[in-house]
Parts: C-alpha cells; sequence; structure tokens
C-alpha cells in the first residue's frame, strides 16, 4: 500500500499513482476523500485507503469512488453507517487502532479484548464492510526506541489473536508497515 497523500508529497499523486500501479502496487493511501477521488479520476484502479477524518455525510461519495474509509472510533462508525445506509452503498473501511501513538483510534495499549469487542461491533454495523485493520508505528524510525516499536507491535498482535478467541474470523488486510518498519521491522509486515 502505497502512500501518496498531499500530492505524493509534491510530486504528482496521480503520475506516480500509475508508475506505481504498473510496478505492481496492491493499493494506495491517501489524506483526504478529494486525494482519493483524483486518483480514481486518473484511472487508478487499485485499492484505495482514506487514512483521514471524512466527513459521514460524503459515506456515498466515498462508496461511489470505491475508496475505503479510516474508521477510528466507534462513535464516528456508527455515523458512516447511518450515511452509508442512508445512501443505499455500502462502504468499505478499515479500522486504525491505538497502539501506543495515542494520536487516534480505537484504544489498544491496555485493555487488548475490549478493543476486540469494539472491533467485532463496528463489523457489525449494518452499510459497512471492514477489510483492513492498521495501526501506526511513532517511532520505528528511532533505534533508541525500539522496546516501544516492540510494545506497539505486541499490542497490535494481541487484539488480532483476542479477536481470534472471540471467535471473528472474517478476513481482514492487516497492515501497520510505514516506511520505517518497512525498513528496520520485517516483524511487523503483517500483510
Amino acid at each position: 500500500m502505497c502512500v501518496i497523500k498531499g500530492d505524493a508529497h509534491g510530486h504528482g499523486a496521480a503520475l506516480c499513482g500509475k508508475l506505481l500501479e504498473t510496478h505492481g502496487a496492491d493499493a494506495f493511501a491517501v489524506a483526504c476523500l478529494s486525494e482519493g477521488i483524483e486518483l480514481r479520476r486518473s484511472g487508478i484502479t487499485r485499492p484505495i485507503l482514506v487514512l483521514g477524518w471524512t466527513t459521514p455525510e460524503y459515506a456515498g461519495l466515498l462508496a461511489e469512488h470505491s475508496l475505503a474509509q479510516s474508521v477510528f472510533d466507534e462513535e464516528y462508525a456508527v455515523e458512516l453507517s447511518e450515511a452509508a445506509q442512508a445512501a443505499g452503498l455500502p462502504l468499505e473501511v478499515h479500522i486504525k487502532l491505538d497502539t501506543g501513538m495515542s494520536r487516534t483510534g480505537i484504544l489498544a495499549q491496555t485493555n487488548h479484548e475490549e478493543a476486540a469487542r469494539t472491533v467485532r461491533r463496528i463489523a457489525d454495523l449494518p452499510g459497512l464492510r471492514v477489510t483492513g485493520i492498521f495501526t501506526h508505528c511513532a517511532a520505528a524510525d528511532m533505534p533508541e526506541k525500539d522496546d516501544f516499536t516492540a510494545w506497539q507491535v505486541e499490542n497490535y498482535s494481541a487484539v488480532l489473536r483476542a479477536l481470534e478467541r472471540q471467535g471473528f474470523d472474517r478476513p481482514l488486510l492487516r497492515h501497520m508497515g510505514n516506511s520505517a518498519v518497512i525498513l528496520n521491522h520485517p516483524e511487523a509486515y503483517f500483510d
């Protein structure tokens, strides 16, 4: 999943997306709805994940352009569910876990079982199709913080194990490999 937000950091998202797609990119991630629509209009056909918040009233637009939306908490998921149902279009979502960055996501630093229950409740909401679960490593580029990265990987893994114990058997794309993880932490590659 190539992250090409911010116009591919000024390099041209459509141009970079097309090149990366021809070289085997499986998916893309963008910051916002308009960036995802721009990629679709440029001919990108691979899956696209919107990492940032999208107003629930645009759930239909997300679905219409086959864009997956990141979900950060249960309340937001409920709002997206209601909007997707009103639009009459199923909306694909990836659930974000907060494994240690403490910025956004379902709290997964302490009670892994409760985080898994929250994921399951979101996955059961009508109008949503949960296809992924992810987190972001905050310090994977700092070798002196490898213990912190290992803690984040363990928190993420613990929620996945809790989901299994709770009988959740839907296939989910499991991802947390930002650039620093790709370079320094193969134990965090997942899918």
